[in-house]
């Protein structure tokens, strides 16, 4: 009965003179709506931030939006010109919590809320540190490290602590991109061990990062000719210097970027390799000598390139000619002297035989003492 009788008494009152003291006021509020809501949280503490629209889209100023959550006390903010608002809560523990925005209403818009969900807690922290695994032992470093969480994104105005071997910790902080950058004096060659901590706080979890580097010298090689004048044909090449550098390392030879000979240095760091001039084509020969170990603080090294002017092989000595037709004469001496060439060989003397006793008609004569060996019988 009231919604009839109240439609009634409005059209009578339409319908009706009114007196002229009498006045009709109808209030109609326009809806209002929290657009764009989203939380973030650090540690404990969660931050909500959106903005407040009416229904044309337009933004709300100077509106009241009180921020809820489960076990936080709420905060009251306004919006700004552009409708925007950001309010932070703390939560008593970590965990999964929910977020509410609310607007109480105006004499024009009519309240509106909207909630979301955030996650609470101490965060983990990553450290990275870009440092390469060997350095240069002459020259200084500049070590940064970046801190991040676990959805990547940098984490500003950490206090770290820097260790490099056993000196005292330096303490960086870092900045809105995370990163805390340090400069450190050369190293000595050799391992070092460089740490960077962080003890953690009521936000983030502590972090921890471990890291060995190699800081190295290149080994100095010194590479010269040891003849200055020209080389003579078929004599051997030879080439020598000295390694400043670790006891142990080899010296590799290099022609035309090709290793051919080896050596090691001795106590005073000298060394000399002998070269086969039929190892390299004659010319000029580019040479280059090369050192490396396995000594830690040290990496290879190389000499700068020394040319040497390789003359051709001498021409064959004429002996070499005459041997190889002496060599033939002689074979043909030895295979005539096979085939008869070689004086007759005496005969074997005959055996000595008894004489027959002579018949009657038989006359026989003994040979002489040298010529024993048959008897001469003549028949008349």
């Amino acid at each position: 009965m009231r919604g009839p009788l109240l439609v009634a008494a409005l059209v009578g009152l339409v319908g009706a003179p009114a007196p002229a003291s009498a006045q009709l006021v109808v209030s109609v509020k326009a809806r209002a709506f929290v657009d764009g809501l989203r939380a973030t949280s650090r540690g404990h503490r969660a931050t909500l931030v959106g903005t407040l629209r009416d229904n044309l889209g337009q933004p709300v100023p100077q509106a009241a939006i009180t921020v809820r959550g489960d076990g936080a006390a709420p905060a009251t903010v306004r919006t700004d010109a552009a409708g925007g608002f950001e309010a932070t809560v703390r939560f008593a523990g970590p965990g999964e919590r929910s977020l509410e925005a609310r607007f109480g209403g105006s004499a024009l818009l009519a309240p509106a809320e909207a909630a979301t969900r955030v996650t609470v807690g101490r965060s983990a922290v990553t450290l990275r540190a870009d440092l390469p695994d060997e350095i240069d032992a002459r020259r200084p470093l500049t070590l940064t490290v970046t801190a991040h969480d676990a959805r990547e994104a940098p984490v500003p105005g950490l206090w770290l602590a820097i260790e490099v071997d056993d000196r005292p910790p330096s303490r960086p902080r870092t900045d809105r991109n995370g990163r805390a950058s340090l400069a450190l004096p050369p190293m000595e060659p050799g391992l070092h061990r460089v740490r960077v901590r962080w003890p953690g706080d009521e936000d983030h979890l502590p972090a921890d990062l471990d890291l060995t580097v190699e800081a190295a010298l290149p080994i100095a090689v010194q590479l010269e000719a040891a003849a200055t004048e020209p080389l003579e044909p078929g004599a051997p090449i030879v080439l020598g210097g000295r390694v400043v550098g670790p006891e142990g390392a080899t010296v590799t030879l290099i022609a035309e970027g090709r290793p051919v000979a080896r050596a090691r240095p001795g106590a005073d760091g000298r060394y000399e390799i002998a070269v086969d001039p039929g190892d390299v084509e004659p010319g000029a020969v580019r040479f280059r000598a090369t050192a490396d170990t396995a000594t830690p603080g040290w990496r290879a090294g190389a000499s700068a390139e020394v040319v040497v002017e390789v003359p051709p092989p001498p021409p064959p000595s004429p002996w070499w000619l005459w041997g190889p037709a002496a060599l033939a004469a002689l074979s043909l001496v030895a295979a005539a002297a096979r085939r008869g060439g070689r004086p007759p060989a005496a005969p074997a003397a005959p055996r000595s035989l008894p004489c027959p006793r002579p018949s009657p008609s038989t006359t026989c004569r003994r040979p002489p003492p040298i010529a024993r060996s048959a008897c001469r019988c003549a028949t008349p």
